[in-house]
């Protein structure tokens, strides 16, 4: 309350005479009643009202006060007369509006439809007319004046949303707060959502125009209460395998009855039984399948139930949530193939007699052939070289066998390497010879080109002879027939002999 010295005006002034003729007694004057409250205090020489004490006018039963004075002469006290005077009190905008909650705290199940109904703000103002108007601000900026009927002609500011998610309004009338954007409302993307309100008023404030007074500018307190909705979880997600809905797993044809063949995996960003994922057969699609696996429920294991015969298994697994409602179920399906291999019940086969030619000026590092070999099971092989040496080495997975060290310096012309062909559980030793060429090769031929001639009808004879004498007698040099299909009907000797295997017919060919 602060204190004033503001004189008062009244229609009529205040002013009491003494009604004896030719006598002008002084008089005094006093105020009576109705100054309980210590407002007003009255010149006891000129009768003259001043208001001392700042009222409430919100806190009054009515807003008029009624005074009783009293002008008595200063030689009789007894000689008095009294008169009333009604002060009005009127409004000024120094109430702030007010919400009837501080904070509301609300929890709704996300994804909820547009136009819901969330919650009804609601504030006040004691004030009066223009002091305490008030609109409602929705998001779009469309501002709806109007006047709340409880406070007559009062009561007038502004509600003013601010929400960062876009996803509620406020209704220009009633101050419900209503969904505007369902798809905002994602609890997995944002469970917590806060919106603030405000009620700003349409005139100044005389408390905002008493802080520019005292700092020198206009205050920024506000009326403001806050919206917290917490968003509950609905089951608006599928189950989604991981990392895709196409599973591969291989099993061996020998592996024992209970054994895990893989996994499958699914997540669902809901929560508790609308997040909780369990696993199942969707029928199974080849012969007895569903009789061969089964599959856990809970953690997606794939166990093998029986010995399996070769070959492929298609089976689809479905992944399902689990909400009390089951009508609620939400699922998702996974592909899986099983492939069985066949029984490893027979050893790798190895080709005999296999050789690879190198020359002295080989590359380190370069590729010479590779070891053939084949698993009748169609099992994965590994190769090892058993008599290992520092010129080659064998790659385990391919039997490729490449140079590792020069070979210039080497004496020896041929190197015979044996080599361990495993799939897993059969072994066969195997060898390959590496013949080192030397630099002459190119002299072991006479000719460049060699003719011959034979008659019809004759077989298993000895045409000629293709090297000459120093490299016939070398076994570290072999001449090879390059045409394959005439390889049934000639041969070259390790002498380096051409010999005619079949008849030939000179009707047939003459060449």
């Amino acid at each position: 309350m602060r204190t004033l010295d503001l004189p008062l005006r009244t229609e009529p002034s205040i002013l009491a005479y003494d009604a004896d003729l030719a006598i002008d007694q002084p008089l005094q004057y006093g105020i009576v009643s109705g100054n309980s409250g210590g407002h007003f205090s009255i010149d006891r020489e000129t009768g003259r009202l001043t208001l001392v004490r700042t009222f409430d006018r919100e806190r009054l039963d009515q807003d008029e006060v009624s005074l009783m004075i009293e002008a008595w002469q200063t030689d009789d006290r007894s000689r008095s007369a009294r008169a009333e005077v009604k002060v009005k009190v009127t409004d000024l905008n120094d109430n702030r509006p007010d919400f009837a909650v501080d904070r509301y705290n609300i929890s709704i199940i996300e994804n909820l439809l547009r136009g819901f109904s969330i919650v009804q703000v609601q504030a006040t103002d004691p004030d009066e007319g223009d002091n305490a108007r008030f609109t409602l601000t929705v998001p779009q900026g469309d501002n709806t004046h109007f006047n709340n009927p409880p406070q007559g002609d009062n009561g007038r500011f502004t509600y003013r949303l601010e929400d960062p998610s876009g996803a509620f309004g406020l209704d220009p009338t009633t101050g419900w707060l209503t969904v505007v954007d369902q798809t905002r409302l994602d609890r997995e993307t944002r469970p917590l959502l806060q919106l603030d309100i405000f009620a700003d008023e349409l005139r100044p404030n005389v408390l905002d125009e008493r802080w520019e007074e005292m700092e020198g500018e206009r205050g920024e307190v506000k009326s403001m209460t806050s919206v917290m909705i917490n968003l509950l979880d609905s089951n608006d997600n599928n189950p989604q395998f991981e990392p895709t809905n196409t599973y591969q797993f291989v099993v061996e044809g020998n592996s024992s009855v209970g054994s895990v063949i893989g996994q499958v995996s699914a997540t669902d960003p809901d929560e508790a039984g609308n997040g909780r994922v369990r696993f199942s057969f969707e029928n199974s699609t080849l012969a007895d399948g569903g009789a061969a696996f089964s599959v856990s429920a809970e953690s997606g294991e794939l166990v093998q139930r029986r010995a399996l015969p070769a070959g492929p298994y298609v089976l689809f697994v479905r992944a399902e949530d689990s909400p009390e409602s089951r009508g609620q179920t939400r699922s998702a399906l996974a592909v899986v193939t099983v492939l069985v291999r066949p029984r490893n019940v027979r050893p790798p086969s190895v080709s005999a007699g296999q050789r690879l030619w190198v020359g002295k000026d080989v590359t380190p590092g370069s590729r010479l052939g590779q070891l053939t070999a084949v698993d009748p099971d169609g099992d994965s092989l590994t190769f090892r070289l058993r008599n290992g040496t520092e010129l080659f080495e064998m790659e385990e997975g391919t039997g490729v066998i490449r140079v590792v060290s020069p070979l210039n310096d080497t004496a020896q012309t041929k190197y015979t390497l044996g080599v361990d062909v495993t799939d897993g559980t059969h072994l066969t030793a195997a060898t390959i010879e590496i013949i080192i060429v030397p630099d002459n090769a190119e002299e072991a031929f006479e000719s460049a080109s060699y003719s011959f001639e034979v008659e019809e009808n004759l077989s298993n004879l000895t045409i000629g002879s293709l090297l000459n004498g120093t490299f016939a007698t070398n076994d570290i040099f072999e001449a090879k027939i390059l045409n394959p299909s005439l390889n049934e009907t000639f041969e070259v000797t390790k002498k380096g002999e051409l010999r005619l295997l079949k008849p030939l017919d000179f009707e047939v060919s003459q060449t």
